[in-house]
């Protein structure tokens, strides 16, 4: 009963002017934390393998690398995260190789 009342109360008054709709402020909250996540992501990516999860934030399951030439570097998000380890590990595997010399 008491939710018929607040349902009622809020529907006699009309949103105040100057916000977005719910469609544009969700499109625009998604751009924000996709931001967010690559702000940290990017700074680590040659130190630090991308996660699953942390992928599942920036990019679609649908996602395409490409390289300078054009080609598929990774298709989908699974590759991505995958290439990621291997950009990783071969940075890893060259420094300690630059330590032996």
């Amino acid at each position: 009963s008491s939710s018929s009342s607040s349902t009622s109360t809020s529907s006699r008054f009309p949103p105040p002017s100057g916000l977005l709709d719910d469609v544009t402020f969700r499109s625009l909250d998604a751009s924000d934390r996709t931001i967010a996540s690559l702000r940290t992501q990017l700074p680590r990516t040659l130190l630090v393998p991308l996660t699953s999860s942390a992928a599942s934030v920036s990019y679609d399951e649908s996602v395409e690398l490409t390289g300078p030439g054009g080609e598929t570097l990774a298709a989908g998000r699974d590759e991505l995260v995958a290439l990621s380890a291997a950009v990783v590990g071969a940075g890893n595997a060259a420094r300690g190789a630059g330590r032996l010399a």
